[in-house]
């Protein structure tokens, strides 16, 4: 079972249909085929086999999916970095896995010279595309492709527990971890998407994210292959552009991180001449109830939240329109949830509890970690480290994190819980709760409050007369802040928090 079979029903039955959209370059099902194989064929020529991992270090582009399913033809093991990675984390994830052997983008490359040397295992560097800057140091992949590129590369009899991609964590509590997919779990979270969303061959999804992260490739690109859809994806993120990809291509499912969805709702980009869209969603746990409230005024489509991971791709999401506004849905197809209290019993229900899933899109561990991959699961569940609660109809609701979880005297208070009573106020925009240091409780409540209009002030008494008509006292924070930006991090544009706990225990 390889994965390059995932899109052999949009080769075999529609093969001009176009299968990939890089912002305005196209890619049929019969070119994404050829064109796979031709770099299959030049990294054969290169020595590349079965094992060996290839870094990919690249922007969104037709060439990062073509170098994908070349390793998935070869059993190689692709490693894909982030656009922006500092060197440090290049150099620990070749390292760490023993990359053989890199492609990286021409006017990414500059940075690989420091890479190579420190980084034992890397036997070349080949340049993909046009290099800019002083970089010449790197052959040219193209003129490989030119010369080694038309050897045929039949597909191999690959065993499905085979490892395909090791997609590295962001580390930011710990060294990065190697999260090792196989050609079955990869498939599987195709499949299961596709029953869940009823992706057709008419589906068209488009997405804000990178190809380099798990979620583009398990939520967007895989599932469009698998029915024999259109992936579409950006260079990078612009407002204007997104919104004009939206229309232009009349996609029927479209995802974006929250900031991005309030940029191009507050730009004015979009209308009710949406009939084409069927589902939209935000990347990231929680979407504020006005930014739903805007986006469904203004198209006439709920924009649902949901859950995912690397480990497992997306495990959670708004699958049926009768769904709460503020739910983030039910499991995904195939997939199994239990909320577990800390002594690893089911709770109640309405309680909040560790989500803990079992599903066949798992990935099959981190990369020689055994301490770790041992950790992440009891039996076959795996703890998500995300928090949530169920209601009496099965949808669950996201309480925050286990590792966010913030103790206030003897109790455990989830930062979701809070925000979510913080974000219903007619006058807040978004509300984010962090932990600072407190004598007497342990910790405190400190509430960073983004207000709806910038002009407008709130008295803290105001505030906390809310709360306290919605809270228990100890979820009550105990500090306010007022600010009219959070701050954010990463290609998504999340909260970070981390950032935001350091500048609250300044402020104290």
């Amino acid at each position: 079972m390889n994965l390059t079979e995932i899109y052999n029903k949009g080769f075999r039955d529609t093969p001009d249909k176009i299968a990939v959209i890089c912002e305005d370059r196209t890619c049929t099902y019969r070119e994404l085929e050829k064109n796979s194989a031709r770099f299959a064929s030049a990294l054969k020529s290169l020595g590349v086999k079965e094992g060996d991992r290839v870094g990919l270090l690249m922007d969104n582009s037709l060439e990062i999916i073509f170098a994908f399913f070349a390793c998935f033809r070869l059993k190689a093991i692709a490693v894909p970095s982030r656009p922006n990675s500092p060197a440090d984390e290049l150099i620990f994830s070749a390292n760490h896995c023993g990359v053989k052997l890199y492609l990286a983008d021409g006017d990414l490359i500059e940075i690989m010279d420091g890479v190579k040397a420190q980084a034992d295992t890397i036997e070349e560097v080949y340049a993909v595309g046009e290099t800019t800057g002083d970089s010449t140091n790197f052959p040219s992949f193209s003129l490989l492709l030119q010369q080694n590129g038309d050897a045929e590369i039949p597909l191999p009899d690959t065993p499905p527990d085979t490892p395909a991609v090791i997609f590295y964590t962001s580390g930011t509590t710990s060294k990065p971890k190697g999260v090792t997919h196989t050609h079955r779990s990869l498939r599987n979270a195709a499949v299961n998407r596709c029953h869940s969303l009823k992706h057709t061959a008419e589906s068209k999804f488009l997405t804000s994210s990178f190809l380099c992260h798990a979620s583009a490739m398990t939520i967007i690109l895989l599932p469009m292959l698998n029915c024999g859809g259109t992936a579409i994806f950006m260079d990078k993120f612009r407002a204007e552009k997104f919104a004009e990809m939206i229309y232009r291509y009349q996609v029927t499912n479209v995802v974006s991180s929250p900031y991005q969805w309030r940029e191009v709702i507050d730009k004015g980009l979009l209308d009710k001449k949406t009939e084409h869209l069927q589902y939209a969603t935000s990347g990231g746990n929680t979407v504020p109830l006005d930014l739903r409230q805007d986006f469904l005024e203004l198209t006439g489509v709920p924009l649902t939240s949901g859950l995912g991971m690397t480990e497992c791709g997306g495990y959670m999401g708004a699958f049926s329109k009768n769904h709460p506004q503020q739910a983030l849905g039910s499991p995904i197809w195939n997939t199994e949830v239990r909320l577990l209290n800390s002594a690893g019993n089911d709770v109640r229900q309405g309680e909040i509890g560790e989500i803990v899933i079992r599903t066949d899109s798992m990935m099959k561990g981190y990369w020689n970690d055994p301490e770790n991959s041992k950790k992440a699961f009891s039996g076959e569940w795996f703890h998500t480290g995300d928090l949530a609660k169920q209601d009496k109809d099965g949808f669950y609701y996201f309480a925050g994190r286990s590792k966010t979880t913030i103790i206030v005297g003897t109790s455990n208070v989830a930062p979701g819980e809070v925000e979510d009573v913080l974000d219903a106020h007619p006058k807040i925009k978004q509300a984010v709760v962090v932990p600072v240091p407190d004598p007497l409780t342990v910790q405190a409540l400190f509430a960073f409050i983004q207000l709806k209009d910038e002009n407008e002030t709130m008295p803290e008494k105001e505030l906390a007369q809310y709360a306290s008509e919605h809270l228990t006292k100890h979820k009550i924070p105990k500090y306010w802040h007022f600010t009219d930006k959070l701050e954010v991090s990463g290609i998504l544009d999340k909260i970070d928090r981390k950032l935001l706990t350091a500048k609250a225990e300044k402020l104290i």
